[in-house]
């Protein structure tokens, strides 16, 4: 398995077509043909589904383009390591975020990261934890904040903010929108919770939670988009269950209320690297602004 037939198979993979990826890189398509044969007679299997239309990637297909992308970057990361000079962060910077901490933090954080490190390039990526944690696994991200981090191989987590679940609710009538009331675990089910579904984490987390207790969710409405459960808690069309934090997103939410949750439902934000793959200046550098960043965040909560 060669560098080049990994970077021919990722270009026919994004432009669906052999001859449209032969166009872009001037290479032959009868090259790009045999660099995909012979990554496919390696591997034993389909890496593409033909079409009339072109191809696209089969199941196998998707994993090697998983860990296609981040093979291909470590190169280049390597080369800019290398060519660093004075301790100044350079080179490119890929961060995987959360839905609901993008909308917290993300704004925030390329601000800082323009301000301190000008000659740096920052990407923002955003999704659910468990395909954050996939990116970086297979090279993709340089770092990963992800939620309730499970242990992996070559992962190493560090926690940046402890919160906690809590049930939001449209504001009824009069009632005060900074009334904190309590709500018990056992009750959920019989609420119209609005959740994301599985396998995503929250999902999964309070499944387990309520499995332990012999209770489960009925869930007529699952939504992985956080925002548009906000608007449909908004609507009253039901309630969420979400980390507390989140309706810091939402500055004039004065018609939601957040209940807390007993027992305690811990939620916690980590900061997630490979830890085996080594990390630029800019990386590093990265690291602890985010750290920084979010620490001021829970001076804000606390």
């Amino acid at each position: 398995m060669e560098l080049r037939q990994l970077k021919h198979f990722v270009w026919v993979a994004d432009l669906g077509s052999f001859s449209r990826a032969s166009e872009s890189l001037s290479v032959a398509q009868s090259a790009l043909s045999r660099h995909v044969a012979d990554l496919e007679l390696e591997l034993k299997q389909r890496l593409f589904n033909r079409t009339g239309r072109g191809v696209t990637l089969s199941e196998a297909g998707k994993r090697l383009y998983a860990h296609s992308r981040g093979i291909l970057e470590q190169p280049l990361r390597a080369k800019q390591d290398l060519l660093q000079r004075n301790d100044v962060p350079t080179g490119r910077v890929i961060v995987g975020l959360p839905f609901s901490v993008g909308r917290i933090f993300a704004a925030r954080f390329v601000q800082s990261f323009a301000q301190s490190f000008p000659q740096a390039t920052l990407s923002v990526v955003e999704a659910s934890s468990e395909h954050v944690l996939e990116w970086l696994t297979a090279g993709r991200i340089d770092i990963g904040l992800v939620f309730n981090s499970a242990e992996a191989p070559g992962i190493k987590a560090k926690l940046l903010l402890e919160d906690v679940l809590c049930l939001i609710t449209a504001r009824k009538g009069r009632q005060s929108p900074k009334k904190l009331t309590v709500i018990h675990m056992r009750d959920l089910p019989k609420l119209p919770i609005i959740i994301p579904s599985s396998p995503h984490t929250l999902r999964t987390f309070v499944d387990a939670r309520l499995r332990r207790v012999g209770l489960a969710l009925d869930a007529k409405i699952e939504v992985d988009s956080v925002s548009t459960i906000i608007d449909l808690v908004r609507l009253k069309v039901g309630d969420a269950i979400l980390p507390g934090t989140t309706l810091m997103a939402y500055p004039a939410a004065r018609d939601l209320i957040a209940h807390r949750i007993i027992p305690r439902l811990p939620f916690r934000l980590e900061m997630a690297i490979y830890e085996s793959r080594p990390r630029t200046i800019a990386v590093r550098r990265s690291a602890e602004l985010i750290e920084t960043l979010i620490k001021g965040l829970v001076e804000r909560v606390h």
